[in-house]
């Protein structure tokens, strides 16, 4: 009887020699490991493909991801008792994305050379003009990324000129007054397709 023990002993200390050498033991416990990056560039694909497709929800973009983490879940709505995949949910949200949502709308924007240089000649007037104006013509000399417009702009009391030059790397336009007045404004956009613009210190035309 006693052999007997000794040799059950030998075998379960072999057994688990073995599974300390292999990752058998993670993998039944659902802990192998993920690499962080490899992950990230999944997620950033599938809510990538969506918004290809036209989605910008961004509850459905996330619910998207998340399902993709894991198919077990779809279909299915989280509990409130859920607390870890409430909290992966919301991070996968703010962190995957809304940065992509925001990242997709200003890209369009910065595309459309007559569009946003009509919106930033419009707030920089806004800034430095006290009367009312229309913008009349815009004719575009660059190309994406990088375009520079010129804006006539009908004040009332005659016409004037802007220049409107983008640098879409650090997410700043230049306009620039017929008389020299300068200024460099950042912008951002938001999921539903607003472009904004930071403030910036601006002299008088």
């Amino acid at each position: 009887m006693r052999d007997a023990e000794l040799e059950f002993e030998a075998e379960l200390e072999s057994l688990m020699a073995l599974l300390d050498r292999s990752d058998l033991e993670s993998e039944v416990e659902g802990e192998v490991p993920i690499d962080p990056k490899a992950r990230r560039r999944r997620d950033e694909t599938v809510a990538g493909d969506q918004i290809a497709h036209g989605v910008t929800d961004e509850n459905r973009l996330t619910d998207s991801v998340f399902y993709d983490r894991h198919p077990e879940w779809t279909g299915k709505k989280l509990k409130p008792t859920d607390m870890t995949f409430r909290r992966e949910w919301v991070q996968t949200r703010d962190a995957i994305v809304r940065p992509m949502l925001k990242e997709a709308a200003c890209t369009g924007w910065e595309s459309d050379p007559q569009s946003f240089s009509k919106h930033a000649a419009e707030h920089y007037l806004r800034r430095i003009w006290q009367s009312s104006f229309t913008v009349q013509r815009i004719s575009c000399t660059a190309p994406p990324p990088n375009w520079v417009c010129n804006v006539s702009v009908n004040t009332g009391d005659g016409s004037i000129a802007l220049s409107v030059q983008l640098s879409a790397a650090t997410r700043t336009v230049t306009v620039s007054g017929q008389s020299g007045g300068v200024c460099v404004f950042g912008y951002h956009c938001v999921a539903s397709g607003q472009l904004l613009f930071a403030d910036s210190s601006c002299p008088t035309l």
